[in-house]
């Protein structure tokens, strides 16, 4: 299995970086990805559009239904055009919405000129810890974020992790994974200016570079990547984050690369 980031920011692109999407490809005839922000639009691009040109059916896993992580369903139509999608949307108790009326109301009047109805599209209400997705064994976590986010993890390859407040629990749900996705939106020092663990960053329900490192060690992870970048963070001070967390976790941090292959096994 290839994970290909498509888009690692949040809340908007900057500095060539897309927001929240992630491709895996396993080879076979289904495709599936994690989030669809604006990283979507990549789909359309070499050679990841090659990578892809075999599958048949794309199987959409969301977090949560903020637009950073639900913009590129706009782009459905035109970048996997007559083929069949299957969105895996959360709904109660996971997160604080109905899962069928968010999507459908997103892509249809007055924010679009044309709904799912028309096309290949089925939407599927999450509201359990484990759905089967293309063969894989895929669990849900509710975590702690405005409005509710889920983490995802698919089998004991993957797991993603973003949009929430930092959580000890969420190591159980990552142990063993060969690869933690896991947000980082402020560094430590940000924590501390804005108030620290207990200030109005912490409130905000994102996680800080000192607190993912602690949970990535407890959860005996193989590697971990930081995603969901504040977009403002040129890539020096990324690369620099990334040295930092290294240094903590003893662990190999990968910085992710939109558009570059990450084998997974």
């Amino acid at each position: 299995m290839l994970l290909v980031p498509l888009g690692i920011n949040g809340f908007f692109p900057a500095h060539g970086r897309h927001t929240a999407c992630y491709l895996l490809a396993a080879g076979g005839r289904t495709a599936i990805l994690l989030d669809a922000g604006t990283g979507a639009a990549r789909l359309a691009e070499e050679p990841v559009k090659r990578r892809i040109a075999g599958c048949e059916e794309l199987h959409i896993l969301l977090s949560h239904y903020h637009l950073d992580h639900v913009s590129g369903l706009f782009y459905l139509a035109g970048v996997w055009p007559r083929k069949r999608v299957i969105i895996y949307a959360p709904g109660h108790p996971l997160v604080d919405a109905n899962a069928a009326e968010a999507v459908t109301r997103l892509c249809g009047a007055p924010y679009f000129p044309r709904s799912f109805a028309g096309l290949p599209v089925e939407v599927v209400d999450v509201t359990g810890a484990e759905v089967m997705v293309g063969g894989h064994r895929v669990r849900f976590r509710a975590q702690r974020h405005p409005g509710g986010s889920v983490g995802i993890r698919i089998g004991d390859v993957l797991c993603y992790v973003t949009d929430t407040a930092p959580d000890p629990a969420t190591a159980a749900f990552a142990r063993g994974c060969r690869l933690l996705l896991h947000e980082v939106w402020f560094t430590d020092e940000e924590m501390e200016r804005y108030g620290g663990p207990h200030g109005v960053a912490a409130q905000s329900g994102h996680s800080w570079a000192g607190a993912v490192a602690e949970i990535a060690g407890q959860a005996e992870t193989a590697s971990l990547a930081p995603i969901h970048l504040a977009p403002w963070r040129s890539p020096g001070e990324a690369a620099s984050l990334i040295g930092q967390m290294e240094k903590k976790t003893g662990l190999p941090v990968l910085m992710l690369e939109e558009g570059k292959e990450v084998p997974l096994g």
